[in-house]
């Protein structure tokens, strides 16, 4: 039987480079926490989980590969990496974990799994280069504040399977000024396009029925 490594902290010497080793299925929480790494980085394939924090605030990171072999992500993984402009994310994952993206103002996400789910409380809020979120046909709920402060975001289209949308959830996103609804949304939380003030907000009584909200 083989041995399998897990990386719980890594201290870097002067000139050295991150190469991981041959094995390796997880990474532990804090383990790169404030670490100075290079500009693109590779998770290998193997790593099935990363841990809470395991990259925050590691602010040279530009470009992160995840492999399709990870099953799960920590909370706040990435979160305050202000350089990270693209994540490339494995296909199958399911759930974005609370606050994985958070402060990271640099960030220009690209396409989000096509199994994602669930996108947690304060996932991308105050990622202030966000412009686009073109949201997953799968996904039935996004957490409070997900998007909170994300203050460059112009667009956003819901999926028909949408069931959720968490209070404060698009709060802040000045220059939000066109939202497509699905058929039907389950639960509204309170503000949720509070701060919008590019969008024309629909009055409550009405039905969130096939409802596009476009200032003008």
């Amino acid at each position: 039987m083989g041995f399998k490594i897990i990386i719980e902290s890594w201290q870097p010497e002067d000139g050295c480079q991150l190469v991981f080793p041959q094995g390796l299925v997880g990474i532990g929480g804090g383990a790169f926490r404030g670490c100075e790494l290079p500009e693109e980085l590779a998770v290998p394939q193997g790593v099935a989980y990363i841990g809470e924090r395991a990259f925050s605030g590691c602010t040279g990171l530009r470009r992160v590969v995840l492999p399709e072999s990870l099953e799960r992500l920590g909370e706040a993984a990435f979160e305050h990496c202000t350089q990270l402009e693209e994540v490339l994310l494995p296909s199958q994952l399911r759930e974005l974990p609370v606050a994985l993206f958070q402060g990271c103002s640099s960030l220009r996400i690209g396409e989000l799994p096509q199994d994602l789910r669930r996108i947690g409380a304060k996932a991308f809020m105050n990622c202030r280069s966000l412009e686009c979120a073109n949201l997953p046909d799968g996904l039935e709920s996004v957490g409070e504040r997900a998007f909170s402060g994300c203050t460059a975001l112009e667009a956003v289209r819901f999926p028909d399977r949408l069931l959720e949308l968490g209070s404060r959830s698009f709060f802040g996103c000045r220059a939000l000024d066109y939202v497509l609804f699905p058929d039907e949304v389950d639960a509204l939380g309170e503000q949720v396009f509070k701060g919008c003030h590019l969008l024309n907000v629909m009055e409550a009584q009405e039905p969130l029925r096939g409802k596009l909200l476009r200032q003008g």
